[in-house]
């Protein structure tokens, strides 16, 4: 199972704190250029419709991705990592687990996340795609 953590932004700047396994990730993650809790909203529903996605964690000028890959039954999280947008990014560490070890887990950091208004030091996450989301892992047979 993985654990996802986000904690209090400041000033356009997030913690994350991901672990699985033994692998452990602390991120301060930016919103430029673009909110990365939108691209993950949208990973977990391309996910949870069996298409893969990716979101991409800036720390200004280097950068995370964390890739999903659904294969029947299971899905596989890689982390890739480069020193700077655009250039090559090697593999950090990969995990496989099943739509409730791996995507619900992070579903539910990024819902308890959203609740807050965090104001100028972090921009609110689309919430129709947050309803989206939650319908599409509501209707999911566990």
């Amino acid at each position: 199972m993985v654990q996802l953590t986000f904690g209090r932004p400041a000033h356009g700047w997030l913690p994350v704190d991901f672990q699985a396994e033994d692998y452990h990730l602390q991120l301060d993650v930016s919103d430029v250029p673009v909110n990365p809790l939108d691209e993950l909203c949208s990973a977990l529903i391309n996910v949870a419709h069996g298409d893969s996605a990716e979101v991409n964690w800036h720390l200004e000028p280097a950068w995370y991705q964390f890739y999903f890959e659904p294969k029947a039954d299971l899905i596989t999280l890689t982390i890739l990592a480069s020193k700077r947008y655009g250039l090559k990014s090697e593999m950090e560490f990969s995990v496989t687990g099943t739509f409730e070890s791996l995507v619900k887990p992070i579903y539910k950091a990024l819902k308890s996340f959203v609740t807050t208004d965090y104001g100028n030091n972090w921009p609110a996450v689309d919430f129709v795609r947050i309803k989206k989301l939650t319908e599409v892992i509501k209707s999911r047979k566990w």
